[in-house]
């Protein structure tokens, strides 16, 4: 694979995890990366329960090159059980990544 000098690529998503699950919620976070800069990172948010009658679009927060939101259930109808959490980055050109997760919420 050659690279050409100039070329944008779409930013790199990596360590995407969850951690600290619990019944009040979980902790999302991941290292993004771009060739560019990195303009945002959005964490779409739903539980299964009744679809994405709960979806929150949460707006990332930056440390170096690592990004986390923290999920709380109180801001989903305080649903156990199944989540939806996609990573989105976006870079300064426009170009965007996705890597979708899930986690289980005891009841």
């Amino acid at each position: 694979t050659a690279t050409v000098p100039g070329a944008n690529e779409a930013p790199v998503i990596s360590n995407a995890k969850i951690t600290n699950v619990s019944r009040s919620g979980y902790t999302v976070t991941c290292t993004v990366t771009d060739d560019n800069a990195v303009d945002r990172v959005l964490m779409p948010t739903w539980s299964e329960n009744n679809g994405q009658d709960d979806l929150i679009w949460y707006t990332a927060n930056r440390t170096g090159n690592t990004y986390t939101i923290e999920v709380k259930t109180s801001n989903h109808k305080n649903d156990s059980g199944k989540y939806h959490t996609d990573i989105y980055a976006y870079d300064s050109e426009g170009k965007v990544s996705k890597v979708e997760l899930t986690a289980t919420v005891p009841g």
